[in-house]
This record gives structure tokens, C-alpha cells and sequence, in this order.
């Protein structure tokens, strides 16, 4: 009994290894994406979910695929690359702000709004940018400072100065502080700090910048099925599992005197 045990769990760890890893590790990919991938164009931003009906729907191919997944208006979704397919340009959604996304799939760009980035701040801003050289001084005692997606921004993060810090670029604000931009450092990637006030978790009362787009009211999507393909691999996983052991208690039965 014991031996037949051991074997069972044996089969149950060689079976559900793989199986998790492949479910926390791989980047899942749509099989349009795959075949297409030389004629996307890279784009690498954050959009808000702004779907007619109160949300979007992700398709596993643009137009003519099947649903893979429903998000609310307002959702922030990471939009890694567009495809423009019969004149209509869409959308390559893999990651969700603060959750993953189980299942990547496709979406009018038409049907999202932009998340105010750095980018953007520099198309209206870039002119009175200018070259900055100079390094960052911290109040005496403080060893972090914030960084901000732009000026003025309520997405922060603290980090800690060192060596190889370095900036490209500076902006004044209209309350007459300076920020610098931090292209890269220790894994952050454009960034701004504010020169001036580097420890302050407020510095910016106003920019002149407005971020919030407008979105249209949210509505309960239909369920989808999406989400459950993760759990059914398990279940069909687990079943393989639960036969196999069958079988083996009963070839171990059947040899007994």
C-alpha cells in the first residue's frame, strides 16, 4: 500500500509541475500574434478600457477572432503593440494594471483612452525642456527620493540615489521648481524627479497638466469564459492524474495471492 501511495504521488508531481510552470511563467501569446508579429507596430503604453457598451471585449485575432476576455471601462490594460487590419487599427492587450492577464487578445485602439505618460507630458511640454547636467542633493539625513511618471503625476515611487545616476532633461514648473528626467537607472525607466524638492511626496500643486481622460460610465460585462481555462487545465490535469492511480491500484490488486 505504501509503495502504490508513493508511485501516486510520484505521477501527481510529474504531472502538475510542468503544468503550474507553464501557467506562472510563460508569456502567453495569441497564435495571430505569432504569425503576424513582423507586421505589428510596436507601442508600449497604458490605456484605460473605454469600450461604447461600458466595456471591451479581447478577441484571440482582430476582427474575425473568437472573445478571450472582458474588461470593465476604466481598466488599466497594457497595449504592447497595434495591427492595422482593413483600414481599422487594433490594440495587442497583455497585462492589466495590478492582475495579469490569463489570455492576451486584440481590440480597437478606437475603444481605449490613453493613461497620461511621460510621453505625452513631453509632446505638450518638450519645448521648454532643456539640457540638465547637474546631480541631486537630498536634505541632510534622507537617503530616498520620490520619482514621478511626469510632473505633476500621482503615479510616485521612492528609490535611492547612488552612482550612475544620471539625467537628461529638465522642465520648470509653473510654482517655479525644477525636475529632471531619469532615462535610466537601477532597473527605473523614465522617470522625473524633482530637483527641488526631491523628498517631498507632494512637491507639484500644478502643472498645467490634465490627466484623466474622459471615459465612459462602466457596465458589467458578460461572463466570460476566458478566465476559466486556467482552472480547467488543472481539472483535466487532475483527472489524468486520479485514472492513472486507478489503474495502478488495480494492477497492484490483482498481483496480490
Amino acid at each position: 500500500m505504501k509503495r502504490f501511495l508513493s508511485i501516486t504521488l510520484l505521477l501527481l508531481c510529474c504531472f502538475l509541475l510542468p503544468a503550474g510552470a507553464d501557467i506562472a511563467y510563460e508569456q502567453p501569446q495569441t497564435a495571430f500574434y505569432k504569425n503576424h508579429r513582423k507586421d505589428c507596430s510596436t507601442l508600449e503604453r497604458w490605456y484605460y478600457a473605454n469600450g461604447e457598451n461600458g466595456y471591451i471585449s479581447l478577441l484571440d485575432a482582430p476582427k474575425t477572432g473568437g472573445i478571450t476576455a472582458y474588461y470593465e471601462n476604466g481598466e488599466q490594460l497594457f497595449i504592447a503593440c497595434t495591427y492595422t487590419y482593413e483600414g481599422t487599427e487594433w490594440g495587442y492587450v497583455t497585462e492589466r494594471k495590478g492582475a495579469a492577464v490569463e489570455t492576451p487578445g486584440w481590440a480597437p485602439m478606437a475603444s481605449f483612452r490613453l493613461v497620461y505618460d511621460y510621453i505625452a507630458f513631453q509632446e505638450k511640454f518638450g519645448a521648454a525642456f532643456t539640457p540638465y547636467t547637474g546631480d541631486l542633493q537630498l536634505p541632510e539625513g534622507e537617503t530616498t527620493a520620490y520619482y514621478w511618471s511626469y510632473p505633476g503625476s500621482d503615479q510616485k515611487g521612492t528609490f535611492v540615489p547612488g552612482e550612475g545616476l544620471t539625467f537628461t532633461s529638465s522642465y520648470l514648473d509653473p510654482q517655479g521648481l525644477t525636475w529632471a528626467f531619469i532615462p535610466y537607472y537601477r532597473g527605473l525607466r523614465n522617470v522625473w524627479v524633482c530637483i527641488d524638492k526631491p523628498c517631498d511626496a507632494a512637491p507639484a500643486q500644478n502643472t498645467g497638466v490634465s490627466s484623466e481622460p474622459d471615459i465612459i460610465p462602466p457596465s458589467i460585462p458578460p461572463t466570460s469564459t476566458a478566465s476559466g481555462i486556467p482552472w480547467l487545465a488543472v481539472f483535466l490535469v487532475a483527472g489524468v492524474v486520479l485514472g492513472s492511480a486507478v489503474l495502478l491500484f488495480l494492477c497492484f490488486r490483482q498481483k496480490k495471492p
